[in-house]
Protein backbone atom coordinates (compact mmCIF):
# COMPACT_ATOMS: atom_id res chain seq x y z
CA UNK A 1 0.00 0.00 0.00
CA UNK A 2 3.09 2.31 1.04
CA UNK A 3 4.65 1.70 -2.69
CA UNK A 4 1.77 2.09 -3.98
CA UNK A 5 0.84 5.18 -2.76
CA UNK A 6 4.06 6.78 -3.47
CA UNK A 7 3.97 5.49 -6.95
CA UNK A 8 0.66 7.56 -7.40
CA UNK A 9 1.88 10.71 -5.98
CA UNK A 10 5.21 10.42 -7.83
CA UNK A 11 2.82 10.12 -11.09
CA UNK A 12 0.77 13.10 -10.04
CA UNK A 13 3.78 15.34 -9.26
CA UNK A 14 5.39 14.77 -12.70
CA UNK A 15 2.48 15.18 -15.08
CA UNK A 16 1.35 18.71 -12.96
CA UNK A 17 3.20 20.63 -15.42
CA UNK A 18 0.77 19.51 -18.34
CA UNK A 19 -1.19 22.22 -16.20
CA UNK A 20 0.86 25.08 -17.59
CA UNK A 21 0.54 23.63 -21.69
CA UNK A 22 -2.67 25.42 -22.50
CA UNK A 23 -0.86 28.37 -22.42
CA UNK A 24 2.69 27.48 -23.73
CA UNK A 25 1.18 25.61 -27.21
CA UNK A 26 1.95 21.61 -27.38
CA UNK A 27 6.06 22.47 -27.59
CA UNK A 28 5.60 22.66 -23.91
CA UNK A 29 4.04 19.67 -23.27
CA UNK A 30 5.74 17.38 -25.66
CA UNK A 31 8.87 18.40 -24.47
CA UNK A 32 8.04 17.55 -20.72
CA UNK A 33 6.36 14.12 -21.58
CA UNK A 34 9.91 13.48 -23.24
CA UNK A 35 11.23 14.20 -20.69
CA UNK A 36 9.69 12.57 -18.22
CA UNK A 37 9.71 9.71 -20.31
CA UNK A 38 13.19 9.49 -20.89
CA UNK A 39 14.55 10.39 -17.08
CA UNK A 40 12.13 8.44 -15.38
CA UNK A 41 12.11 5.20 -17.57
CA UNK A 42 16.10 5.39 -16.73
CA UNK A 43 15.69 5.58 -12.83
CA UNK A 44 13.05 2.72 -13.52
CA UNK A 45 15.69 0.76 -15.18
CA UNK A 46 18.39 1.48 -13.08
CA UNK A 47 16.03 0.84 -9.95
CA UNK A 48 15.44 -2.82 -11.36
CA UNK A 49 19.02 -3.15 -12.31
CA UNK A 50 18.14 -4.14 -15.30
CA UNK A 51 21.23 -1.44 -16.35
CA UNK A 52 23.68 -1.74 -13.92
CA UNK A 53 26.61 1.21 -12.24
CA UNK A 54 29.14 -0.08 -10.60
CA UNK A 55 30.08 1.38 -7.69
CA UNK A 56 26.74 1.81 -6.51
CA UNK A 57 27.22 6.08 -5.64
CA UNK A 58 27.71 6.02 -9.67
CA UNK A 59 24.06 5.33 -10.56
CA UNK A 60 23.16 8.68 -8.37
CA UNK A 61 25.75 10.61 -9.81
CA UNK A 62 24.99 9.37 -13.24
CA UNK A 63 21.35 9.96 -12.81
CA UNK A 64 21.37 13.83 -10.88
CA UNK A 65 23.87 15.06 -12.81
CA UNK A 66 23.01 13.79 -15.99
CA UNK A 67 19.43 15.22 -15.82
CA UNK A 68 20.72 18.42 -14.46
CA UNK A 69 23.12 18.55 -17.07
CA UNK A 70 20.93 17.87 -19.66
CA UNK A 71 18.32 20.80 -18.46
CA UNK A 72 21.20 23.40 -18.20
CA UNK A 73 22.73 22.81 -21.62
CA UNK A 74 18.92 22.71 -23.45
CA UNK A 75 17.84 25.73 -21.41
CA UNK A 76 21.45 27.28 -22.46
CA UNK A 77 21.38 26.60 -26.11
CA UNK A 78 17.56 26.07 -26.93
CA UNK A 79 15.66 29.79 -27.20
CA UNK A 80 12.53 28.02 -27.42
CA UNK A 81 13.26 26.13 -24.12
CA UNK A 82 14.58 28.96 -22.36
CA UNK A 83 11.32 31.08 -23.76
CA UNK A 84 9.12 28.27 -22.23
CA UNK A 85 10.50 27.81 -18.83
CA UNK A 86 10.67 31.73 -18.44
CA UNK A 87 7.24 31.84 -19.53
CA UNK A 88 6.02 30.07 -16.59
CA UNK A 89 5.25 32.40 -13.30
CA UNK A 90 7.70 32.68 -10.60
CA UNK A 91 4.73 31.44 -8.26
CA UNK A 92 4.00 28.54 -9.95
CA UNK A 93 7.81 27.43 -9.98
CA UNK A 94 8.18 27.84 -6.28
CA UNK A 95 4.51 26.30 -5.44
CA UNK A 96 5.85 23.15 -7.58
CA UNK A 97 8.14 22.65 -4.67
CA UNK A 98 5.53 21.84 -2.97
CA UNK A 99 5.74 18.01 -4.13
CA UNK A 100 8.71 18.05 -1.64
CA UNK A 101 7.04 16.79 0.74
CA UNK A 102 7.08 12.93 -0.82
CA UNK A 103 10.42 13.23 0.95
CA UNK A 104 8.12 12.02 3.63
CA UNK A 105 7.88 8.44 2.33
CA UNK A 106 11.90 8.49 3.63
CA UNK A 107 10.25 8.31 7.39
CA UNK A 108 7.97 5.89 6.09
CA UNK A 109 10.44 3.50 4.17
CA UNK A 110 12.67 3.70 7.90
CA UNK A 111 9.87 2.77 10.04
CA UNK A 112 9.59 -0.16 7.99
CA UNK A 113 13.10 -1.05 7.90
CA UNK A 114 13.74 -0.08 4.52
CA UNK A 115 15.24 3.38 4.50
CA UNK A 116 18.50 3.32 6.63
CA UNK A 117 18.47 6.07 9.53
CA UNK A 118 20.05 8.94 9.89
CA UNK A 119 19.43 9.61 5.97
CA UNK A 120 15.69 8.76 6.21
CA UNK A 121 15.63 11.59 9.18
CA UNK A 122 18.06 14.25 7.50
CA UNK A 123 16.47 13.84 4.25
CA UNK A 124 12.70 13.40 5.26
CA UNK A 125 12.38 16.19 7.72
CA UNK A 126 14.54 18.27 4.78
CA UNK A 127 12.15 17.68 2.09
CA UNK A 128 9.07 17.89 4.28
CA UNK A 129 9.84 21.31 5.63
CA UNK A 130 10.91 22.65 1.95
CA UNK A 131 7.26 21.51 1.11
CA UNK A 132 5.48 23.62 3.44
CA UNK A 133 7.83 26.47 3.02
CA UNK A 134 6.93 26.66 -0.51
CA UNK A 135 2.93 26.68 0.00
CA UNK A 136 3.46 29.63 2.80
CA UNK A 137 6.34 31.42 0.34
CA UNK A 138 3.67 31.36 -2.74
CA UNK A 139 0.77 32.59 -0.32
CA UNK A 140 2.98 35.42 0.72
CA UNK A 141 4.31 36.35 -2.74
CA UNK A 142 3.34 39.91 -4.54
CA UNK A 143 4.83 41.34 -7.13
CA UNK A 144 6.80 43.23 -5.71
CA UNK A 145 8.71 40.70 -3.18
CA UNK A 146 8.24 37.53 -5.44
CA UNK A 147 11.74 37.89 -6.84
CA UNK A 148 13.09 38.06 -2.81
CA UNK A 149 10.93 35.12 -1.54
CA UNK A 150 11.51 32.94 -4.10
CA UNK A 151 15.62 33.44 -3.62
CA UNK A 152 15.37 32.84 -0.21
CA UNK A 153 13.30 29.47 -0.81
CA UNK A 154 15.50 28.97 -3.82
CA UNK A 155 18.67 29.09 -0.88
CA UNK A 156 16.32 26.80 1.41
CA UNK A 157 15.74 24.05 -0.75
CA UNK A 158 19.27 23.79 -2.49
CA UNK A 159 21.02 24.03 1.32
CA UNK A 160 18.73 20.77 2.06
CA UNK A 161 19.89 19.18 -0.97
CA UNK A 162 23.34 19.52 -0.29
CA UNK A 163 22.64 18.30 3.26
CA UNK A 164 20.67 15.40 2.37
CA UNK A 165 23.63 14.49 -0.46
CA UNK A 166 26.11 14.77 1.61
CA UNK A 167 24.06 12.32 4.42
CA UNK A 168 23.68 9.86 1.67
CA UNK A 169 27.30 9.93 0.61
CA UNK A 170 28.82 9.70 4.36
CA UNK A 171 26.48 7.36 5.57
CA UNK A 172 26.68 5.18 1.99
CA UNK A 173 22.74 5.32 2.14
CA UNK A 174 21.39 3.17 -0.76
CA UNK A 175 17.49 3.51 -0.48
CA UNK A 176 15.71 0.59 -2.33
CA UNK A 177 12.81 0.48 -4.42
CA UNK A 178 10.36 2.70 -4.28
CA UNK A 179 12.49 5.49 -2.40
CA UNK A 180 15.34 5.26 -5.04
CA UNK A 181 12.84 6.94 -7.37
CA UNK A 182 13.49 10.17 -5.21
CA UNK A 183 17.43 10.43 -5.84
CA UNK A 184 17.38 8.92 -8.89
CA UNK A 185 14.50 11.04 -10.78
CA UNK A 186 12.26 14.01 -8.33
CA UNK A 187 15.71 15.45 -7.12
CA UNK A 188 17.30 16.28 -10.71
CA UNK A 189 13.61 18.13 -11.61
CA UNK A 190 13.25 20.25 -8.69
CA UNK A 191 16.97 21.36 -8.58
CA UNK A 192 15.95 22.17 -12.31
CA UNK A 193 12.88 24.28 -10.58
CA UNK A 194 15.21 25.91 -8.56
CA UNK A 195 17.73 26.49 -11.13
CA UNK A 196 14.82 28.08 -13.45
CA UNK A 197 14.19 30.56 -10.65
CA UNK A 198 17.90 31.76 -10.10
CA UNK A 199 18.01 32.50 -13.70
CA UNK A 200 14.61 34.84 -12.69
CA UNK A 201 15.96 36.53 -9.60
CA UNK A 202 19.48 37.32 -11.57
CA UNK A 203 20.46 40.30 -13.62
CA UNK A 204 19.43 39.53 -16.95
CA UNK A 205 22.94 38.97 -19.28
CA UNK A 206 23.61 38.65 -22.80
CA UNK A 207 21.47 35.49 -22.85
CA UNK A 208 18.20 36.17 -24.00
Amino acid sequence: MTHAAFLIITTIVTLVPLGLAPGRGPFFAAVWLAWVGFWGGAALLTAFDIVTFSPAPLRLATHFGGQVAVGVLLFVTLPAVRTAVRSIPLTWLVRWQQARVIGGFFMIGAAMGEVAMPFAAIAGFGDMAVGIAAFFTARAMTPATEKALAGRHMAMGLTDFTIAISTAVITQAQPGWPYIMIPLFLVPMAVLGHLAVLDRILPRRAMA
